[in-house]
């Protein structure tokens, strides 16, 4: 009797935790000499933005194996962001609520949600010293996947983010 329970339960863990799971979610991404392309195996998405001068920086701080983050060397710009299951994603509004709660910064100025092409978007500045900062949280459901990407500017520079953000496609795979 004990080795029959044993048994059932080493095939219910076994079922409900694929071995390959972590592999499958891990982002995967590829830099080419004008886009860079990311995804993860089990998503039937792909996202491709453009390259100019970013750099991939280091991402083990996270805990999750589906982040990612690029800095521009001479830009200046930063983009970070993940891929996640689409039942994971509760709404733009609920998001920025839960991070508002979280954050410890100044206070985000000239926030404006709203859509840009394909993506639901927060806009907002933040005020450093004499310096005003941009933002952009953009949220993206499609195919089953949920990509959330945060895109800031530099202080001493100015670029259209949004401009930016129309630029970025998200593909389904072939």
């Amino acid at each position: 009797m004990h080795l029959k329970i044993n048994f059932i339960l080493l095939v219910f863990l076994t079922a409900g935790c694929s071995t390959n799971s972590v592999q499958e979610s891990t982002l995967i991404a590829t830099d080419g000499p004008e886009v860079i392309e990311l995804t993860v195996p089990a998503s039937k998405v792909k996202m491709i933005i453009p390259k100019n001068d970013l750099v991939k920086m280091d991402s083990s701080g996270s805990k999750s194996y589906r982040y990612f983050i690029y800095s521009g060397n001479i830009s200046g710009i930063s983009i970070s962001g993940w891929f996640e299951p689409s039942n994971q994603y509760q709404g733009v509004e609920k998001h920025w609520n839960d991070f508002l709660k979280n954050w410890s910064g100044n206070k985000p100025e000239n926030v404006v949600i709203s859509n840009i092409g394909q993506w639901e978007t927060i806009s907002y500045n933040l005020q450093y010293k004499a310096c005003n900062q941009q933002h952009i949280k953009s949220f993206l459901v499609k195919a089953d996947t949920w990509i959330e990407l945060h895109i800031s500017y530099p202080c001493d520079q100015v670029m259209d983010i949004k401009t930016y953000l129309e630029e970025i496609r998200v593909e389904q795979k072939s």
